[in-house]
């Protein structure tokens, strides 16, 4: 199993270009495969390591994108707000002005 460590994390290596994220992507590849070796067919098990550790690190990817994509967004309403008035100042200048004769 450690020749198996060693090369699903310098693959993780590879696949992250950090040594911290393929510390936590080999982790996160054998808690996955501890999970689900009762399913494994017996074949080519470099293989279906391999194929767990490019799964593991493509949903990382997505997720971590969704993250980055909803700060953006949100860092790009801040700058087109900047000063203006908020929903409740508007709601009481229309007010206003409907007031007025």
């Amino acid at each position: 199993m450690q020749n198996h460590f060693a090369q699903i994390y310098w693959l993780a290596c590879g696949l992250t270009c950090d040594r911290h994220d393929a510390c936590d992507l080999t982790q996160d590849v054998f808690v996955q495969v501890f999970r689900s070796v009762a399913t494994y067919a017996p074949g080519n098990f470099d293989g279906w390591l391999y194929r767990i550790t490019v799964n593991l690190f493509r949903s990382q990817v997505r997720r971590d994108r969704r993250v980055r994509l909803q700060r953006f967004r949100e860092d790009v309403v801040d700058q087109h707000t900047a000063g203006r008035q908020n929903p409740e100042e508007l709601l009481a200048d229309s007010d206003r002005r409907q007031r007025q004769p």
